[in-house]
């Protein structure tokens, strides 16, 4: 049986559904003389609570944010079929060494649970990172325009942005910083940014965090001490997987270097990159 197959089918399955659910129920309030920002958070509110069923089983929280975390983390460690590859290799392995822990039946019986509750965890994540876009999109020609789905073959589908109706307002922004090199800023901040000769300035703290705020929103007060892959990155740097880093450190960090370099006083700041980019930690 080919496991990794069945839940890339699955999840895009769960994935397009839950898009159609989420639209559906904006179009039934278009009249109901709620602002999009309550809309929103009702419908926040209810994904929560179905993420919480879904994870109701067992121990099954534990064993779908490790799988999650196993996406990621061996990405880039196979050349083709990486999803398919890394459930059969890496998660199926996971399973069967801890399948006692927890009560799903056997492997397709996770997997099927693990393909649902992922599919919902991403689309709410993409929601909460772009509601200020989908607030616009909303207010420009309501929520039809909300989710494109990017299909690839053999691989699970992701979000994007169509150009024609992407509403960010890029003249404001300074750089392009993605969430994940936000967190990596914050996590040198707290951690790694250190002068023994002498105080360091609040101008560049305060800086460095008009940078990486909006990295954060309310909700992720209860992302705090857990295993979600922000949190992670915030705590542990570039190491965010727990495990040794495989992939290229000083990219990573020369990568954000190359996002900020040009902007005024906050070379010291810069310095710290360069610092924590030829540690071993």
């Amino acid at each position: 049986m080919n496991y990794g197959k069945i839940f890339i089918k699955n999840y895009n399955n769960n994935l397009k559904i839950y898009c159609e659910e989420y639209i559906h129920n904006y179009k039934d309030q278009i009249n109901s003389n709620k602002k999009f920002n309550r809309l929103f958070n009702d419908y926040e509110n209810v994904l929560y609570d179905r993420l919480s069923e879904l994870s109701s089983r067992k121990k099954s929280l534990k064993f779908f944010e490790t799988s999650d975390s196993m996406l990621r983390v061996h990405k880039n460690d196979y050349i083709e079929n990486i999803t398919a590859t890394i459930v059969e290799n890496e998660i199926r392995l996971y399973f069967e060494k801890y399948q006692n822990q927890t009560d799903f039946l056997d492997f397709t019986d996770f997997l099927d649970g693990f393909a649902k509750y992922k599919a919902m965890y991403d689309m709410e994540e993409y929601i909460r990172v772009n509601k200020e876009q989908l607030e616009k999109l909303y207010e420009k020609n309501g929520p039809d325009n909300f989710f494109k789905i990017k299909k690839k073959s053999n691989e699970l589908n992701r979000f994007e942005f169509d150009s024609k109706n992407d509403v960010k307002n890029k003249s404001n922004v300074l750089t392009d910083l993605s969430e994940k090199e936000k967190m990596i800023i914050l996590h040198v901040l707290i951690h790694h940014y250190v002068d023994n000769t002498k105080r360091i300035s609040s101008t560049i703290y305060f800086r460095v965090l008009s940078l990486c705020c909006s990295g954060l929103e309310d909700l992720d007060f209860y992302a705090a001490n857990t295993n979600k892959t922000k949190y992670n990155y915030f705590s542990l740097g570039v190491n965010a997987s727990k495990k040794r880093f495989k992939g290229d450190k000083k990219n990573m960090i020369d990568e954000i270097i190359s996002k900020i370099k040009t902007l005024e006083n906050i070379g010291k700041f810069i310095d710290a990159l360069n610092r924590y980019k030829n540690t071993k930690i």
